[in-house]
């Protein structure tokens, strides 16, 4: 398109100059036609004035007029022109009309040099605009192009952003996969030591509740077999002690079973938390393998 536009601009000056010598040249045709209606002037006046050829001196008048008079020519009585004159006024008509012949000529060929100067310039101008036009398909390229360059540098930095974020996600799966495991284990190993604590608890309010019986029973025997009040005394002090030892395990018991139930359903929500997130990281990380070139 730039050479496009050179070639325009260059055949709009050509044009322009070509008009430009047709116009100077009229000044010259104008001194032609100026020229040739001078001598049209002219010959139109010898065609109707008298001449050397009439009888334009007194003797000749006079001789004319006697010749008139005697042929009884009387209304050319007075007229001094000649045959000899009228061949050289109708010459000088004759002349006059090749005059005017020419002029005509000359004013057509005048007129067509106008007409063909105008052509000339019209046609510069729309070379030029033609031009000015290829002036903006180029603004309009180097903006489509500018504005490639920029989409093309974008695609670049969003496919490197894609990239990197990509990498990013796997790092972190990776992470969440291993990191996982480990806390996995973590927190079963805590609900098991929960669970144990509980149970321990629960064995411990058991023994307990075993004294009580054996209490109960050395007591309920002494009663039965008639012991002594000393002994009787002793065996439901004992009796006593082991109901209280046995209500403070229950007590226990109980408490440890509440904190251990709280304990292990916070550890369950944490591992179900831990298994889905796992669960998601290993379904991201096949999906990345499989869109890898070497997946």
């Amino acid at each position: 398109m730039v050479y496009q536009r050179q070639r325009l601009q260059g055949e709009a000056d050509a044009k322009r100059r070509q008009a430009a010598g047709i116009e100077g040249s009229l000044a010259n045709d104008d001194r032609v036609i100026a020229e040739a209606r001078r001598r049209l002037s002219d010959a139109q006046t010898r065609s109707v004035s008298e001449n050397d050829e009439d009888a334009t001196s007194w003797h000749s008048a006079w001789g004319q007029n006697i010749k008139n008079i005697v042929t009884f020519n009387w209304g050319k009585v007075g007229d001094n022109r000649t045959a000899e004159g009228n061949a050289v006024r109708d010459k000088a008509n004759a002349e006059a009309e090749e005059l005017e012949a020419e002029i005509k000529q000359l004013e057509e060929q005048k007129a067509a040099k106008l007409k063909e100067a105008e052509r000339l310039r019209k046609e510069a101008e729309r070379a030029e605009e033609k031009k000015d036009a290829l002036g903006g398909q180029i603004a309009v390229a180097d903006v489509r192009r500018q504005a490639a360059d920029v989409s093309g540098r974008a695609s670049v930095v969003a496919a490197d952003t894609a990239r990197e974020e990509k990498e990013a996600q796997i790092a972190r799966d990776e992470k969440t996969v291993a990191e996982g495991k480990a806390k996995m284990a973590e927190l079963e190993s805590a609900m098991d030591t929960e669970q144990a604590r509980a149970a321990a608890a629960a064995n411990a309010y058991a023994r307990e509740q075993g004294d009580v019986i054996a209490a109960q029973g050395r007591y309920d025997m002494l009663t039965v077999n008639g012991g002594s009040r000393k002994e009787r005394s002793a065996a439901l002090a004992a009796l006593q002690k082991e109901q209280a030892e046995a209500d403070e395990a229950k007590y226990e018991m109980e408490r440890v079973a509440a904190q251990v139930a709280g304990t292990v359903k916070a550890i369950k929500e944490q591992i179900n938390a831990l298994s889905r997130a796992m669960k998601q990281a290993e379904t991201r990380l096949g999906a990345n393998q499989a869109d890898s070139p070497e997946g």
